[in-house]
């Protein structure tokens, strides 16, 4: 005769209900609320904001000037050209594809990969 197993009954607790993906980020409102109304003022007008909400899925990082930073560098940034100012503003975020690698943004892709060594473009 063979020998049988007992049955065994295992009560797993029931499964959370699928939650509703997190609502886009409205990059440029957080940071205005956040101290940084200037700084994005300057990256609508610049038209930079499109390329930092495009990176903020994969992870992005931002450091930013607060509005009497910004005030004290609008002479000197008034005097650059286009180019310059959309570098000098990419240039305050980081794109950050997982936890270990970051790197730069570029105008026309958003993120820069791979990583590679900044180069200036800023010029007057």
């Amino acid at each position: 005769m063979a020998k049988s197993c007992p049955v065994r009954t295992v009560v797993q607790p029931s499964a959370e209900a699928p939650t509703a993906a997190p609502a886009d980020i409205n990059l440029i409102s957080l940071l205005a609320r956040q101290g940084c109304k200037s700084f994005s003022g300057m990256l609508t007008a610049q038209g930079a904001d499109d390329v930092f909400t495009k990176s903020i899925k994969e992870g992005l990082t931002v450091f930013c000037p607060s509005d009497d930073a910004v005030k004290s560098f609008a002479p000197s940034y008034k005097n650059l050209t286009a180019a310059g100012k959309t570098s000098l503003l990419l240039y305050h975020a980081l794109a950050c594809t997982n936890r270990w690698i970051c790197s730069d943004l570029e105008p026309d892709r958003g993120i820069l990969w791979p990583p590679r060594e900044r180069k200036s473009s800023i010029s007057r």
